[in-house]
């Protein structure tokens, strides 16, 4: 894993992107069949409400967008906020402003500002939406159908518990030293003893964990992780403020 010079507060681009992967992005950038689609998930949500606030101990598959919806607010803060409009590409940049329609907050306005001139066409009518809701305008026409119905599942969504979640952070400029030695030693094993003798070099070091994929890093056990990291918290009011300086503790 390719680790960038870090910055005040800000998540590793491959965690953001775990919660946008299994997103319907695409579902909601034409303007067209956006609010449809989101119309027939806010009835299956009102339906199957009893079923949903059962989340996350019981999932069904009538309820599966609002779960994407749910797993990225459990987690929305600063960070996760601007992660998905800087770091995830034209899918972050869609997912971000759908989060935005759903569940609006002043604090996101100017990651949205800032993140329009990037936008691929395709996305920047939905982009200009979330800005307009956000601002508590009307949107555009073509877009102005889906606000009610995000909030006819925000309201849905509310009465469901979210879930916390625990993200790696880009590592410190104070452990840039550890992970060079760890990166050369891991090498050096590979040199010596091929890729199981890398294997073992990299357990147990940082430079190992870091090269984890979210899944599998998630699935350590809290006193095995070494890497930081916080526990990401946001809502369905998610109070996006710009990132504090220096590095956050674990919550």
């Amino acid at each position: 894993m390719a680790l960038e010079p870090p910055t005040a507060a800000r998540y590793l681009p491959g965690d953001v992107f775990e919660f946008v992967r299994p997103s319907p992005y695409f579902r909601l950038v034409n303007a067209g069949s956006a609010a449809a689609f989101v119309q027939r998930h806010a009835e299956a949500a009102e339906e199957c409400a009893g079923a949903l606030s059962q989340y996350p101990q019981l999932e069904i598959e009538p309820l599966w967008f609002s779960y994407a919806c749910l797993r990225s607010l459990g987690v929305c803060d600063a960070a996760f906020f601007s992660g998905l409009l800087r770091d995830c590409a034209f899918r972050g940049l869609a997912w971000g402003a759908w989060l935005a329609i759903l569940a609006p907050a002043p604090g996101m306005l100017p990651e949205l500002v800032s993140a329009l001139p990037r936008a691929h066409p395709r996305n920047a009518g939905l982009l200009r939406c979330a800005i307009t809701v956000v601002e508590g305008a009307d949107p555009e026409p073509a877009f102005a159908t889906l606000e009610p119905v995000a909030r006819r599942l925000c309201t849905v969504l509310r009465g469901t518990p979210l879930r916390t979640r625990a993200i790696r952070l880009t590592p410190p400029e104070e452990l840039r030293p550890q992970l060079d030695e760890e990166r050369e030693r891991v090498r050096s094993a590979y040199r010596r003893g091929g890729l199981e003798s890398a294997q073992q070099a990299a357990r147990g070091t940082l430079v190992g964990e870091y090269a984890l994929d979210y899944r599998a890093w998630s699935r350590l056990a809290p006193e095995a992780r070494q890497v930081p990291n916080r526990v990401a918290a946001g809502g369905l009011t998610v109070d996006v403020q710009p990132a504090p300086t220096g590095m956050p503790t674990t919550r």
